[in-house]
């Protein structure tokens, strides 16, 4: 009982920890959009 109980809380870190790099690499190409965008000006 007690393993799966931390194979599972291991898993959902895995997940939040996924989300928060997708979220950063989402800003982080919105940022770049932005800087080729000022380029452009």
């Amino acid at each position: 009982m007690v393993e799966t109980l931390h194979c599972n809380v291991s898993t959902q870190r895995l997940y939040a920890t996924s989300l928060r790099n997708v979220s950063t690499q989402r800003l982080y190409a919105t940022s770049l959009r932005n800087v080729s965008t000022q380029r452009l000006y």
